[in-house]
């Protein structure tokens, strides 16, 4: 991960910059994506959908041998009629935000091989980018001006 502040490079769950110092654990929070709302609801969706097939599928497979012979095999094809699309959607939404999160990982792959590094294994540090901070009183003494003694 490298540093917004100054660029250097760094392992990954650094908390501070090795070269300039700054703050950097927020980096190692915000590389931990989510899915946009919209693929998380069509993963939603898909869930739903697959349990909710999976129930009609079972309760099909139950009647066709618990129900009276007449109705049985009515009653059988009319849960499959009704589980098989539903199946069908939810695997083909799970499947989608599958190739979503997909693309997103493959687009990212120059982090990804960063990842695991240890300080051993990151460029040398060179210190002669680091510039010394100027004085605090550097500047407070340049908007001092000099005032003559007044004499009463």
């Amino acid at each position: 991960m490298y540093c917004p502040t100054c660029a250097a490079q760094n392992i990954d769950n650094a908390q501070f910059c090795r070269a300039c110092g700054a703050d950097i654990s927020f980096l190692s929070q915000a590389r931990t994506r989510r899915l946009p709302e919209k693929e998380q609801q069509t993963a939603e969706k898909g869930l739903r959908y697959s349990f909710i097939g999976a129930g009609f599928l079972i309760i099909g497979i139950v009647m066709a041998f618990l129900a009276p012979a007449p109705t049985n095999w009515g009653l059988c094809f009319s849960m499959l009629c009704a589980a098989i699309p539903l199946l069908g959607t939810g695997v083909a939404k799970i499947l989608y935000v599958r190739r979503y999160e997909q693309a997103l990982g493959s687009a990212t792959g120059e982090t990804q091989k960063l990842t695991g590094q240890s300080v051993g294994q990151l460029p040398p540090r060179d210190t002669s980018e680091i510039i010394q901070p100027p004085s605090i009183t550097e500047e407070t003494t340049k908007i001092l001006s000099v005032r003559p003694d007044h004499e009463d």
